[in-house]
């Protein structure tokens, strides 16, 4: 079964730790994050770094390991040996996320890729040579010096592994999760005092050169001032004190403090020259060091970073343009207020790439304590579900404090205003009539709802009452976008605002107005009247008078409410007219062929009453269950009457 399962992709179960560790069963392959691979990997790491600090210590002070040391070495090299049995056979993931699990294509990957560099780095070729050619004095003088030295330094070849240590903790780095700015700052602490360990073996390992060659050494300057004719000073000085001297002058010179108490001696020639060469490269990792932490420490908290500089330069602007005081702290109230509500990151971008679904969890999650605080965002995402993942980037947050002004009656009408927060005195300048609007409250409605080519002047004035009002603003511009990703979204959101603008008596309209906000409610009532009455595979021509149905079989996947034609407005007037006995012509017929259509389909599937499958763009969603559901807000009246649940599959 296991074997028909791995051979068929249909018949695979869904990806995850679970299903791959089944999948290779019966391989003698392991995953790749297999909880005891994982504890492996860190034991490899652990060799790793033990490598790369004893390796350049044992060379540079030339101190070789013996006794438990000595097998302790010997086992991590068994470790390492065994790490590349292990690779041939550990199974991967590729660019697509898709579990390797081929023997023939591990085996050559590895071959190709890590193994020579493993290999080289595992095989003690020093102590095969002691092996082979033996230990004693009088066997190692038939060889020349500079060949043992030779041998000697191939140990040199174990800091490769330190290539392998990035590969390794990225593995682990995949399962652990850890803040990057974390991670950062303790790489480059690792990188500093790693590099500051090397110079130390270095600068240590030339002053036993200088020895062996009769030269005065800097470790007669640090630890024997007072006796310049002295030359084996290594052996009088504890290897303690020699790399704590050694460690100390590389740490001052990486730094570039330098205090010049511990250099190297004038006359050695081998320490100048080996001295000279660290210095520049000091330098340039010294600079790679303060570059990265003055980064690191600059994009520590990037939200708050955004947040200083987007202050300061409306600081930098309200003082150039000579604002008043008071001007500047209601200024700053509101961009605090936006920056609160908002993202400092690119999130439209960050939503535009992801899934659908997942689109419109993040969003409700992102806006549970900002925009569903407006009754009629909640009933829009009652009814199209998906729809606070668009209003989340078409509603501004706005921040009033006591007695500055909204909106004046005579501006230009371009934005409908909820107000979330807060109290505020509404005043229709030219009947005169006012009244105090508080939470839910929503006003200059006729701003979405006025035709394209006709010019609105607010009627109203808006003054905060209270110490802050919060409020969102829909501006025509974002609305048009709306209504561009889906006329049936749109057509229903003015429907519910002209219904909240007929029970609002404040409001005096123009005739001609009256018509728009009756033609806007008309519209979303016969869009709710097909969606109570349709059962079958609908496909809507005008969701505002409603066209006829389009009964030809489809795919599930061809339904969503904004593919339906984006030409709403464009009816013609004998459309329009005729649009309402055509519509009733369709549900009748509908109705009738409803239950031949109920009895075909179920030869084929079975349908879940209860289910609520997303309706996709161009029509309704075949047999789904169309609620009616009704809801007010204190502020007027936000009614859902039948509302049907779809998703908006944009």
């Amino acid at each position: 079964m296991i074997a028909k399962i791995r051979d068929s992709p249909h018949l695979q179960p869904k990806r995850n730790l679970k299903s791959e560790r089944v999948m290779l069963r019966g391989t003698y392959l392991f995953h790749p994050q297999e909880p005891t691979i994982m504890v492996w990997q860190f034991f490899v790491g652990i060799g790793i770094i033990y490598s790369i600090i004893v390796v350049p210590y044992r060379l540079g002070f030339n101190a070789d390991a013996s006794g438990g040391w000595y097998v302790v070495e010997m086992i991590i090299d068994s470790f390492f040996l065994l790490d590349i049995l292990l690779n041939f056979r550990t199974a991967y993931f590729d660019d697509e996320r898709r579990l390797i699990y081929e023997p023939r294509i591990l085996f050559w990957r590895y071959l190709k890729g890590w193994f020579l560099l493993d290999l080289v780095s595992t095989v003690p070729i020093d102590e095969l040579f002691h092996a082979v050619v033996g230990t004693s004095n009088q066997t190692l003088r038939l060889f020349p010096t500079k060949l043992l030295r030779l041998f000697r330094i191939a140990r040199l070849l174990k800091l490769t592994r330190l290539i392998k240590l990035s590969r390794v903790f990225g593995r682990i780095r995949d399962t652990v999760q850890l803040s990057p700015s974390t991670e950062r700052l303790f790489k480059l602490l690792a990188i500093m005092t790693l590099v500051c360990h090397w110079n130390a073996c270095v600068f240590h390992g030339v002053m036993l050169m200088s020895e062996s060659a009769g030269l005065h050494s800097w470790c007669v300057d640090a630890f024997f001032p007072d006796q310049p004719l002295l030359i084996e000073c290594s052996e009088l000085v504890p290897i303690a004190d020699r790399y704590i001297a050694a460690a100390y002058w590389a740490f001052t010179t990486l730094t570039t403090v330098g205090y010049g108490d511990v250099k190297p001696s004038v006359h050695s020639w081998y320490e100048l020259t080996v001295v000279i060469t660290l210095v520049v490269v000091n330098a340039t990792v010294f600079g790679y060091i303060i570059s990265s932490v003055m980064t690191l420490i600059q994009n520590l908290d990037p939200s708050d970073r955004e947040y200083r500089l987007l202050m300061t330069e409306m600081k930098d602007y309200l003082r150039v343009s000579s604002v008043s005081e008071r001007m500047c702290g209601n200024v700053k109230k509101h961009y605090e207020h936006h920056i609160a509500c908002t993202s400092l990151f690119p999130e439209q971008r960050l939503f535009d790439k992801m899934a659908p679904s997942l689109r419109f969890d993040v969003a409700r999650l992102v806006a549970v304590e900002t925009l569903f605080g407006i009754p009629l965002v909640t009933v829009m995402e009652d009814a199209f579900k998906g729809f606070v993942s668009y209003a989340l980037f078409l509603m501004k947050p706005i921040c009033i404090l006591r007695g500055e002004t909204v909106c004046r009656c005579g501006s230009p009408g371009i934005e409908t205003f909820f107000l979330v927060e807060g109290e505020c005195d509404l005043l229709n300048s030219q009947t005169g009539v006012g009244r105090v609007i508080g939470e839910n409250a929503v006003f200059e409605q006729y701003a979405l709802i006025a035709q394209p080519n006709e010019i609105y002047r607010s009627v109203s004035t808006a003054t905060a009452l209270s110490d802050k009002c919060i409020l969102y603003s829909l501006t025509v511009k974002n609305f048009k976008t709306l209504e561009d990703v889906s006329p049936a979204v749109s057509t229903y959101f003015l429907s519910q605002l002209a219904s909240v603008l007929i029970a609002d008596g404040i409001y005096s309209l123009l005739p001609h107005q009256k018509d728009n906000v009756q033609e806007a409610l008309r519209r979303g009532q016969n869009f709710l009247a097909v969606a109570e009455n349709t059962r079958g595979r609908v496909k809507l021509r005008d969701l505002g008078i409603v066209a006829m149905a389009n009964l030809n079989k489809r795919r599930s996947s061809e339904w969503s409410p904004d593919l339906l034609p984006k030409q709403l407005h464009m009816l013609s007037e004998k459309e329009q007219v005729s649009g309402a006995t055509a519509a009733n012509a369709s549900i009748n017929a509908i109705a009738n062929r409803q239950s031949e259509f109920s009895t075909r389909s179920t030869r084929e599937r079975t349908v879940d009453p209860t289910s609520n499958p997303p309706i996709e763009e161009g029509s309704e969603n075949e047999g789904s269950s169309l609620q009616t559901a009704s809801r007010t807000a204190s502020a007027g009246s936000f009614e859902r009457r039948g509302s049907a649940n779809i998703h908006m599959v944009l």
